[in-house]
């Protein structure tokens, strides 16, 4: 996370992060002003005590093209120890090369965040990762919200309850919203408008091209199925799905 006297900036993988955290290190930089970078992918109950009341943003990503993105990074293949590697090949005999398919069942079973959540609360196990992910990093009590989960949860929940006070840039539209963001933050206009107009800031890893768009990767069947595990994340975000299971 990045922590400065005017916000908290909470880095969820694959959403942009590193292009915002560079933007504001160099904001930072040119405009004088302190911070502190701590817990790169801490979540917001990790936000030390002092400054949980400064304003905190993060991102958001349509949940279909962020899941392409996490298997194309491939993250899972360098980054498990033992244990979670011996998992993995109790499931699959081939892992840690999956085909997508099998990265999305692989990733729905044996993620950390997954099995902390259904420890608690064995129903939440039919939920995605994405929506168990998402919930664990924005949300201030993320244990106690899926220790109470029921499936009519799903019917009364909205976002401004589940995610108070915060404020999320998409992360199709980041540089305006974020230079928007810092603007009303009462930053430099010259300088916040030259950091945020440049081009992506990607990490080191794999990477797609712009012809290879996330619909390639979701037949409608999986497309169909995906939603439905999603769902938490889809009643939150509705604009991501608004055009039915068979949208391109």
């Amino acid at each position: 996370m990045f922590i400065t006297d005017r916000f908290v900036f909470l880095h969820l993988p694959k959403t942009g992060g590193t292009f915002v955290s560079t933007v504001l290190r160099d904001l930072m930089s040119r405009t004088g002003n302190s911070f502190l970078e701590i817990e790169k992918h801490g979540g917001r109950r990790d936000i030390p005590a002092q400054y949980r009341d400064l304003p905190v943003f993060g991102c958001v990503r349509n949940p279909f093209d962020l899941k392409v993105s996490r298997y194309c990074y491939g993250w899972w293949k360098k980054n498990l120890d033992e244990e979670e590697m011996a998992r993995g090949r109790a499931s699959f005999a081939h892992f840690p090369d999956l085909d997508f398919v099998e990265f999305i069942d692989w990733s729905d079973t044996c993620c950390p965040w997954v099995a902390e959540a259904v420890e608690r609360n064995r129903s939440v196990g039919t939920l995605g990762r994405e929506s168990i992910r998402f919930v664990f990093h924005y949300h201030l009590e993320p244990n106690a919200f899926f220790g109470a989960w029921t499936e009519s949860t799903l019917t009364t929940i909205s976002r401004a309850e589940v995610l108070p006070g915060l404020t999320l840039l998409d992360t199709e539209n980041l540089n305006k919203e974020l230079e928007t963001f810092l603007l009303g933050c009462q930053y430099d206009e010259a300088v916040v408008g030259e950091l945020c107009r440049r081009g992506r800031i990607v990490p080191p890893g794999g990477q797609r091209t712009k012809e290879d768009s996330w619909q390639k990767y979701f037949t409608p069947e999986v497309r169909e199925r995906f939603r439905k595990k999603e769902r938490l994340l889809f009643k939150l975000f509705p604009e991501f799905d608004s055009a039915g299971p068979d949208s391109r």
